[in-house]
């Protein structure tokens, strides 16, 4: 995990938060007291400058763990482990603000976590052969925590109104940010969802479509989904002929989009009106592979194939938060005194 700060990009912080063989980061969440981050078998959390504040891991500590899902000698180093963490992907806040996240990913289960004291308070499974699945069920365990039941995997979740939580199968769950239970499901793409971003009444989406039954090809759709939430319903999609890769609603202006192409091509469109669009090209020799918009909405930042980081804005304006904290820098040391080394030192 690498940190880096002003629009030059300089390094600030690096420190590893699983074994390589875990795989990739998935996800961030930034909090006031630091930073969420999501691997395939753990989450940590970390000061902004780096010092780890909690971790909980994948492990089974049967008749070893506290309430809090400590193992002995785990507790002191503010890590725990929890046998349900086997392959998350994506996680967000939940109906308690900045205080409370859920875990999800490709697997049976989702995970409650107190942000403040790094535990898991809740287990969200599936009850087997239970019709009635979506009923808030709960099951006490032996930890004192409690499970209701669930249904699907989820490969991404954003926060708005509700938990937009997109599947393996191309569709779009809306969770009440409370209890978990699936408000409304809309089935946005007909494979998978590649992308997705939610802010104050919309859903947009980026996915791909079957092309080729015989090969199992797949192909990233031409258009950009959208969902209205204040209205449960679906909007006319936003054509994107070089192939919809990823979506960001911007932060500011509240039904504008923007559009990118796995190649660097850029389009920023008014979901209202979809037909016409600004287009921008990124300098790019590969793929890319990220692409995200800076709070402020002043800078948007890709990732390529290649490892590079390409930020875009006005070189004049260009700022990442409204209401930026400075930023705390190591202390210089003090140089040690000078010695006269001599004969009689």
């Amino acid at each position: 995990m690498v940190s880096f700060c002003g629009r030059d990009l300089q390094r600030y912080t690096a420190f590893k938060i699983h074994p390589p063989s875990e795989g990739p980061v998935r996800q961030f969440l930034f909090h006031d007291k630091g930073i969420i981050a999501l691997g395939t078998r753990s989450v940590h959390m970390a000061m902004r400058r780096g010092p780890t504040l909690w971790n909980i891991r994948y492990g089974c500590c049967e008749g070893r763990r506290d309430k809090g899902g400590m193992v002995d000698g785990d507790a002191d180093l503010g890590c725990g482990r929890h046998e349900g963490m086997k392959d998350l992907q994506c996680m967000s806040f939940t109906s308690k603000g900045a205080n409370e996240i859920v875990v999800a990913g490709w697997q049976d289960m989702m995970l409650v976590i107190d942000v403040i004291k790094g535990e898991v308070v809740k287990q969200v499974c599936p009850l087997p052969g239970d019709p009635l699945f979506w009923l808030p069920r709960v099951t006490y365990l032996h930890d004192g925590t409690h499970q209701v039941p669930t249904e699907h995997h989820y490969t991404i979740m954003k926060k708005s109104k509700y938990i937009c939580a997109a599947t393996r199968t191309g569709c779009v769950d809306l969770l009440d940010p409370a209890s978990l239970k699936i408000v409304r499901s809309w089935q946005a793409h007909a494979s998978y969802i590649n992308d997705m971003d939610a802010q104050n009444d919309f859903i947009v989406t980026c996915g791909g479509s079957l092309k080729q039954q015989a090969a199992q090809t797949y192909m990233l759709d031409p258009y950009v989904n959208v969902f209205d939430l204040k209205n449960m319903t679906s909007m006319k999609p936003m054509p994107f002929p070089p192939l919809a890769a990823y979506v960001r609603l911007h932060p500011r202006m509240l039904t504008t989009s923007i559009v990118t192409s796995q190649h660097g091509q850029m389009h920023v469109v008014d979901i209202m009106n979809p037909n016409t669009s600004n287009v921008r090209y990124a300098n790019v020799m590969s793929f890319i592979n990220l692409f995200e918009v800076a709070p402020s909405g002043e800078a948007l930042a890709m990732a390529d194939t290649d490892c590079n980081i390409h930020l875009w804005g006005s070189p004049s304006k260009i700022h990442f938060t409204d209401m930026a904290l400075p930023i705390e820098m190591p202390k210089a040391e003090e140089p040690p005194p000078m010695l006269d080394w001599s004969p009689d030192t």
